[in-house]
């Protein structure tokens, strides 16, 4: 039977702590926006991830130590993550570790093409959730992904330039990037006014700034609900458009009439 080493378990714990508060949000929130054709476990995504989180900073070194490999495995065993004989303690550790990091040499192009490697597709979803149920899900999900990673890096206690380079790149994926509606680009090259406005250096501003402003105005209580339904709609036909599958046409040029307020 497979024994994890007692250092990691802690953070396991605190893995499994955070993934059983967050697998359902998860879960509906896929369900509700039909990310996936067919029904996928909030279990499943979150320690996927985690998987592909791993890959992410094996690739950024090209080189892993024993300690970090044992922790990846530590995390296959405890989430049932099929790892092949990784998981075999009946060879050294120093022998998995290398047949390990030859696999992933050799499947390197493969996984670097996945797009989850450039994004956190789970906590971008659990965002759309977070804004439409008044929930923090997503913020707890960045800091489950980012100490993960961090223990990742300096669990061996040398902490190459690059392993440092990979968690500040990685820490601005989760923190600093937002779904973009796409709404912006696409309107730009329509207006008669988009040369002028480029040409007097306007400032870009954030949508969630211009969300909130429009929620400070008083009364317009409709019109703020259907700009908040399709803003939601068009992040949710984003995400679908990233993973392949059909969207819904939508005229995104609408007209508010009615009195003031």
């Amino acid at each position: 039977m497979y024994k994890p080493n007692n250092r990691n378990l802690e953070l396991l714990k605190y893995l499994q702590e955070t993934i059983n508060e967050l697998a359902d949000p998860l879960e509906f929130a896929v369900w509700q926006m039909k990310l996936y054709p067919e029904a996928t476990s909030g279990l499943y995504l979150l320690s996927h991830e985690l998987h592909l989180i791993a890959f992410r900073f094996f690739m950024a070194t090209n080189e892993l130590s024993n300690k970090e490999a044992e922790l990846y495995f530590d995390i296959c065993w405890f989430f049932n993550i099929n790892a092949g004989d990784v998981l075999n303690q009946s060879f050294s550790l120093e022998d998995r570790r290398k047949g390990f990091q030859n696999l992933l040499m050799e499947r390197r192009d493969e996984l670097m093409s996945y797009k989850d490697f450039q994004d956190v597709s789970s906590v971008r979803t659990l965002e759309l959730f977070d804004t439409q149920h008044g929930t923090n899900h997503a913020e707890k999900a960045k800091a489950m992904y980012f100490r993960f990673a961090n223990s990742l890096v300096k669990i061996d206690g040398n902490v190459s330039h690059q392993e440092q380079t990979q968690l500040n790149n990685f820490k601005d994926v989760l923190y600093s990037a937002k779904v973009s509606t796409g709404v912006a680009n696409e309107q730009e090259a329509a207006t008669p006014y988009a040369h002028k406005l480029d040409s007097d250096n306007v400032e870009k501003r954030q949508l969630n700034d211009l969300l909130a402003e429009l929620s400070l105005l008083i009364g317009l209580e409709r019109v703020k609900g259907d700009v908040s339904q399709l803003v939601n709609f068009l992040k949710v036909q984003q995400m679908r458009e990233a993973k392949g599958l059909p969207v819904a046409p939508i005229s995104r040029h609408l007209v508010f009439y009615g009195n003031p307020g």
